[in-house]
């Protein structure tokens, strides 16, 4: 799975690209917390490029959102979902749960 990472100021933007599943989703979360190490407190998921999540996918990034909030800042936004993969997370009644955002930009401005 390919990985696309960007640093902004005290946040990491990771862009996956393709199908995050079962296969996978362990990947992902291990490429997120090296990438983040103790370094960030603030992730954006661009999801621009994903074609699929699963359920696995879906805990994998509840699990990071849960991990990453506290009372030190911690933040998790999703960004640029295709209507299929925002189906998932409305399907499992999550979009109210996590901060979904239509653009990059939104998540950016949201975390600043």
């Amino acid at each position: 799975m390919e990985i696309a990472s960007e640093v902004r100021p005290g946040i990491l933007i990771l862009a996956p690209e393709g199908e995050i599943t079962l296969g996978n989703a362990g990947e992902v979360n291990e490429f997120v917390t090296r990438k983040m190490g103790d370094a960030y407190r603030k992730l954006v998921f661009d999801l621009k490029n994903v074609t699929y999540l699963d359920s696995s996918a879906v805990g994998m990034i509840v699990a990071i959102h849960t991990g990453l909030q506290g009372p030190d800042g911690g933040a998790v936004r999703l960004c640029n979902l295709s209507s299929d993969v925002l189906e998932v997370f409305k399907a499992s009644s999550l979009e109210s749960f996590l901060n979904i955002d239509l653009t990059l930009e939104e998540s950016l401005g949201a975390l600043a």
